[in-house]
């Protein structure tokens, strides 16, 4: 350059080292100078060895070093410095500009030592795969069981001791991996797999039931019963005449045993039976008496939790310690436990079911973070604030187990009603026919006329109706029906046109809660990461539970079989009335070519596809009808039969799901001469005539003569 060094802004004569130039004049010429490379340096670290195994590598700017690192026995290495990205025992640095030193964060680790008990070796083995040892902190860990024959059974691996000594329960599967961290000694349970033989002291077998009720024994199970202040069983009766199901205690008040949480109720003292959580159904035996037995859960230790506390309780704001089910403890010090605070639970990997006792009230956004592991929640009905963030970055959390605090507050409203749906899904034995969709199921089928009609050709199922309101996710209930059917089982799917929901969208709704708050083990069934604002709507729902309802007798609006059965006159006026309350809010009109996007949607198909799949997987037939509506609330191009507009929706509709259509939707567009209070409700002269329709097509499929199969 001349005039200036190129850093002063000189102007540039020329890029080559050797420069040849005209002068006719004094001139000062400047040769710039700019660094070439840069030191890559690596401070030293306990455990820690390079290859090549120099700590400064010298290296052209803008290049990169690629080193191999190798981590000695005891160590791992928490993290690398900023901009250096460490893969399959490799570090990499790219575009280096400046000299760099490459710093580690390692941690020495603990030994601990794993070892495995079968509960009776004589029922069944277990191993650890790589022997019985002591090996460093974090190590995965796999353990295998095996029953010794067809008549014992895997029931579960625990720690601490034998389940039916009180160990806490670890899992449920054959094939146990874990990361290690802590000296553990892993017991393997088996049960016999045919019932025993009834024990002549269990007040369940010797029982003399009276007419029209159910006995149900509740047995403390290592625990004591408050009332008498020992281990003495507490008795109860339901009425049998109203329900399919009588529901477990609610509430955790009947027993106690100090440094444990009761998680519900077994009908084994080992747990190795049928696990019911406070509320949920009880499904009986036909002696119509039953003995249950309490299951207890350890609280983790108070020496683990951090926390602070004030005159209304104690909040969590971190977990220590090294679980892998963690135990909310109830109290710490005499004081209840209320709340968990924001990253009360983050960042870890150890814990793989988290159960929040019965006095948590508050779980703020955030509250569990980035916990790999963790796949179940056994979540409380006392909490009355969270939302749907509370946790975040738990990819495999999947099960929830909601338990049953106080007593339901809709059982005698249209909404608690709808509980004993989930008990016919239940409890119902033989073929069954279950129809979901929105209103227009639930108000537009006469089950036991459906059975009637199919019955006289030969076709005997009991008929359930899981129709209920077009917003809740109709994947939810096509899921939750998929734990109860097999092979020669059906389940007909009939949306309305105007909601996502019926197409596979998976939001809650707060109505959702009060619908089966007397069915709590309904949320267990399904896959809970599939569905939205789970949690928020349970807080809109919890705190609105303040009316009382009665428990002992079923709404009468609901018959046995979920169909709504409140008289529904056509009077023309209340239709019409209804009409221009819908025009005035702004409602329709519907339109099969709007209802085109719900169908086509790549997410809402996928949801619904999954819901339908898990149906066929066990041996159903998952057929597609359609739903109900009132011709005049459809836009002109819907309404014509055989148009354009519905022959493209049902293309549509065979082409994008996994259920056989045998239905033609112009078949369930109705007059208002047909219609009650909305534009899909049906009154007593379209309830018949719905039926016999929905009857015709599915005779038609049985019989295989349907066009559209």
């Amino acid at each position: 350059t001349s005039g200036a060094p190129a850093s002063g802004g000189g102007r540039v004569l020329g890029e080559d080292p050797v420069l040849g130039i005209d002068v006719d004049s004094d001139l000062e010429i400047y040769a710039n100078y700019r660094r070439a490379r840069a030191a890559v340096s690596f401070a030293p670290a306990e455990g820690i060895s390079l290859e090549p195994p120099d700590s400064r590598v010298v290296v052209r700017l803008g290049g990169g070093v690629t080193v191999a690192v190798s981590v000695a026995g005891g160590f791992r290495i928490d993290g690398v410095s900023a901009g250096v990205l460490r893969e399959d025992g490799t570090l990499i640095l790219d575009h280096v500009s400046a000299d760099t030193e490459v710093a580690f964060a390692v941690t020495r680790l603990k030994s601990f030592s794993v070892r495995a008990v079968s509960s009776d070796p004589s029922a069944g083995t277990v191993s650890v795969e790589g022997g019985e040892r002591t090996d460093w902190e974090g190590t995965e860990i796999v353990a295998v069981a095996s029953a010794s024959g067809p008549e014992y059974e895997f029931a579960g691996f625990s720690v601490g001791a034998p389940l039916s000594s009180g160990g806490t329960a670890v899992c449920d599967s054959a094939v146990y991996s874990f990361a290690l961290s802590a000296d553990t000694v892993l017991y393997a349970n088996f049960a016999r797999s045919t019932p025993a033989a009834p024990d002549p002291g269990d007040p369940a077998a010797a029982a003399t039931v009276p007419k029209n009720k159910w006995l149900i024994f509740y047995h403390p199970n290592g625990g004591v019963n408050v009332k008498t202040g020992d281990g003495s069983y507490l008795r109860t009766t339901f009425s049998s005449t109203d329900y399919y199901c009588p529901n477990a205690r609610w509430g955790n008040s009947a027993f106690r045993r100090d440094g444990f949480v009761l998680m519900g109720y077994n009908t084994s003292p080992d747990g190795s039976g049928t696990y019911y959580a406070p509320g949920w159904n009880i499904l009986m035996p036909e002696s119509g008496a039953v003995s249950l037995y309490c299951q207890w859960a350890e609280a983790s230790a108070a020496s683990d939790f951090k926390y602070k506390s004030n005159s209304s309780g104690v909040t969590l704001t971190s977990y220590t310690g090294g679980d892998s089910f963690l135990v909310i403890p109830e109290t710490l010090n005499g004081k209840k436990v209320t709340a968990l605070a924001a990253g009360f639970l983050s960042g870890n990997a150890t814990v793989r079911a988290l159960f929040i006792s019965a006095n948590i009230r508050t779980l703020p956004s955030g509250a569990v973070r980035d916990c790999p592991c963790l796949k179940e929640l056994y979540f409380s009905d006392s909490v009355t604030s969270v939302k749907d963030d509370w946790y975040t970055g738990c990819p495999e959390l999947s099960t929830l187990y909601v338990l049953a605090y106080h007593a339901p507050r809709y059982c005698g409203v249209y909404q608690g009603s709808v509980a004993i749906k989930a008990e016919a899904l239940e409890a119902v034995k033989g073929p069954k026919l279950i129809l979901t969709g929105g209103s227009n199921v639930i108000l537009g089928v006469d089950s036991p006329s459906l059975e009637k009609k199919l019955a006289a050709a030969g076709r005997n199922y009991t008929v359930i109706n899981l129709g209920i309101n077009a917003i809740d996710a109709a994947s939810f209930y096509i899921e939750l029906a998929s734990n109860y059917v097999g092979p020669g089982d059906v389940i007909v799917h009939c949306p309305e046109v105007h909601a996502a929901t019926q197409y596979g969208q998976t939001d809650f709704v707060t109505n959702h809660w009060s619908y089966f708050e007397a069915a709590y083990e309904v949320f267990s069934k399904v896959d809970i990461r599939h569905y939205t604002k789970v949690f928020s709507t349970f807080e809109s729902f919890n705190k609105a539970r303040t009316s009382t309802a009665s428990y002992e007798s079923i709404s009468p609006n609901v018959n046995d079989r979920g169909d709504y059965t409140v008289s529904r006159p056509g009077v023309a006026s209340r239709f019409a009335s209804s009409v221009k309350q819908y025009d005035a809010a702004g409602y329709g009109p519907y339109s099969y070519t709007e209802a085109l996007g719900f169908v086509t949607n790549e997410e809402y198909r996928g949801e619904l596809n999954r819901a339908f799949d898990l149906c066929s997987s066990k041996g159903a037939d998952v057929l597609l009808s359609f739903g109900v509506v009132y011709g005049s609330m459809l836009d002109r191009a819907s309404q014509i039969p055989g148009g354009e507009a519905q022959t493209a929706y049902e293309a549509a509709c065979d082409a994008a799901y996994r259920a056989t259509r045998i239905s033609s939707v112009n078949d369930y567009i109705f007059t208002s001469a047909y219609m009650y209070d909305s534009a899909f409700h049906l009154n007593e002269k379209g309830l018949p005539v719905r039926t016999q329709r929905l009857a015709d097509d599915l005779l038609a499929y049985f019989e295989g003569r349907n066009e559209t199969r």
